[in-house]
This record gives C-alpha cells, structure tokens and sequence, in this order.
C-alpha cells in the first residue's frame, strides 16, 4: 500500500510542476537498490545523486518544525528535504508527538516531499531539449 500511495503521490507532483512550470519532467523510476541499507533511498538526476534519505515503512516521521516541546522515544533523524531535526517513532506516539508540536507524516510523504522539493531545485536541469520541442509543438498547435 506504501508503494501505491508514493506512486500517486508522484504522479500529483509531476502534474502541480507542469502545471506551474508549463512542462511535464521527466518520469519517474521506481527500483529496489539491495546494494542499499535497508529503508534507505536515493534520487537520481540523469544517473547523478542529487539526494537520499530514510523512509521507514510502518513508521512515522515526527518533524520538529523548530517549536516542538520535548523529546519522543524513536530513532533520531534529519528530514531528508528541509533538514530539520527528526525522528522516526512507531504509531502509538503519533498523537502525542502532534501535541507536542511535531509534524508527523509517514514514509509516503517523506518521500514524496524530497522528490518535491528536488524537482523545485533542479527544474532548469530537467528542461532539454526533448521538453523545449514539446513545448514549441503545443504553441504551434494553440497559436498556429
């Protein structure tokens, strides 16, 4: 269910960047690396690191926005997108960590929130030459 749930996630990035920016980017692979630890992931630009991170399934990511109160037993982290002191805790805690004033998303998201954030940064990368012809082609055709 993760996986589906990341999968629409990205497919509602990649619509709300083209619709900002004009272009759709490029599509996005999915693939089990078993050269990485586990719960580790990675994005790759045309072959190239550009980030990585953590995403515990069956986990929450309790992020502390800068005005959380106290401290919440879990596994301490960074939020892979913003850096911001994290920690992944089991869903018995997400209540709490909430009160407490963490923000509190699950693996999904995380994911899906660096993957956001990426595609922000390197948007001047992902527009080539593929993606200047489709946009000329549908200029064409609206304003022929």
């Amino acid at each position: 269910q993760q996986n589906g749930e990341l999968l629409g996630r990205i497919r509602g990035i990649r619509k709300k960047f083209a619709q900002d920016m004009g272009y759709l980017p490029p599509v996005v692979h999915i693939r089990d690396n078993l050269e990485l630890p586990p719960a580790s992931y990675r994005i790759l630009m045309k072959g190239v690191e550009i980030g990585s991170g953590e995403a515990q399934p069956g986990r929450w990511l309790a992020i502390n926005p800068g005005n959380a109160v106290g401290e919440l037993a879990g596994d301490k982290t960074v939020d892979p997108a913003f850096g911001l002191e994290a920690v992944w805790i089991d869903s018995a805690l997400r209540e709490q960590a909430q009160i407490q004033g963490f923000t509190v998303v699950e693996a999904s998201t995380v994911v899906a929130t660096h993957l956001n954030h990426l595609i922000g940064q390197f948007a001047s990368e992902l527009f080539g030459r593929q993606e200047t012809q489709q946009l000329l082609d549908r200029v064409s055709q609206e304003m022929p």
